[in-house]
């Protein structure tokens, strides 16, 4: 069993630093900033951010485990908020999951990463690398479960099949 959390952002640089600095889990994702959407009069508006973050788990879950989200095209209009190179870097180095503007072609994920700032351990700061890590723990639990309570040996070892 798998648990991971993507989440909503606040508006501005800052507010996605401290949210994100108040989280600091490797399992949570803090998708920034909400994106533009058509809406059912014809308008063209910004809808609240977990919107992206639902939008970056469909995608998350529609793709192999091991498959980064970083460089993917969002669906979306426009962004509410255009952050600037040098934001965008902050931001990555605040663990946030941003989207950025691509000149003529969209809007994509910068960076799919945790929002872990503790170390720079690479299963807990970047997103697909740990579910990968979170797949191999749960096949190597299914395997190893029916060993509990039972002696040791190296036998027993060479049965375990992930």
């Amino acid at each position: 069993e798998f648990r991971r959390v993507l989440f909503r952002s606040g508006k501005t640089k800052s507010d996605v630093v401290t949210l994100i600095s108040a989280i600091n889990n490797a399992n949570v994702l803090m998708a920034t900033p909400a994106l533009k959407q058509i809406q059912d009069d014809g308008s063209v508006s910004a809808e609240a951010s977990y919107f992206l973050a639902a939008q970056v788990a469909g995608m998350f879950a529609g793709n192999p485990i091991q498959e980064p989200m970083t460089y993917k095209y969002v669906n979306a209009l426009g962004v509410d908020v255009q952050y600037s190179p040098q934001d965008l870097d902050d931001l990555d180095v605040a663990g946030a999951c941003a989207v950025e503007v691509v000149p003529n072609k969209g809007y994509r994920i910068a960076h799919s990463q945790s929002t872990w700032l503790t170390d720079l351990n690479v299963v807990k700061r970047e997103w697909s690398v740990g579910r990968i890590a979170d797949f191999i723990k749960v096949g190597l639990e299914d395997a190893l479960v029916r060993f509990v309570g039972t002696g040791g040996s190296i036998t027993k070892i060479g049965r375990a099949h992930v």
